[in-house]
């Protein structure tokens, strides 16, 4: 599948790869439940940061699963440089708050 053929859904409990151009869904990855997906064209991955349990995702273009990293819980939001593909989660623990920066 081309890149522009996969899309990422983050649903109550899972992140769902569909082929756009069919409408099949092509993996399942069960477990974490972003609030919103980033898509890095460089990189072809997408990426979710699970608030409810403190993780950032790394799906491939098709929707397999490439890592897990552990976050601080309430870490939902997730961007990703374009020109070298770090990755940036704010974070928050208790009055401490940032942004980790995360390198692949």
């Amino acid at each position: 599948l081309g890149k522009n053929e996969v899309g990422v859904l983050a649903c109550s409990g899972s992140m769902i790869a569909v082929n756009l151009t069919a409408g099949a869904v092509l993996n399942t990855f069960p477990g974490p439940s972003p609030d919103e997906v980033y898509y890095s064209r460089n990189a072809d991955r997408f990426y979710g940061a699970d608030t409810g349990r403190g993780m950032l995702v790394v799906l491939d273009g098709n929707g397999n699963l490439v890592t897990q990293v552990a976050t601080s819980s309430g870490a939902h939001s997730v961007a990703v440089e374009g020109l070298n593909d770090h990755v940036f989660v704010p974070q928050s623990a208790g009055a401490h708050v940032g942004i980790t920066v995360y390198d692949h």
